[in-house]
């Protein structure tokens, strides 16, 4: 079951350990989200590539449990990225 909760500008995804975040040579943890396709993340294949992560603000290492940030729209990405520059 994929936990996950949001506010106006995220939806914040509990990611579990033993899995990598993102694409790479292991099945990750963004694949498993494809493949499961909760509602949320529907929403997010709509507006954003497999290029841009689905619109992934942040990486957990593999042995880490904890939460992914994606944004909900681009608008809100540049944002975030501007917040994390400064």
């Amino acid at each position: 079951m994929i936990k996950w909760t949001e506010d106006e500008r995220a939806y914040y995804v509990w990611k579990p350990s033993g899995v990598p975040s993102t694409f790479g040579k292991e099945y990750s943890f963004l694949e498993e989200l494809m493949d499961k396709r909760p509602p949320f993340f529907v929403q997010l294949m709509d507006e954003f590539s497999r290029d841009e992560e689905f619109g992934l603000l942040n990486r957990l290492d593999n042995a880490t449990a904890g939460f992914l940030y994606f944004a909900k729209n681009h608008e809100s990405k540049t944002s975030f990225k501007h917040m994390i520059e400064s």
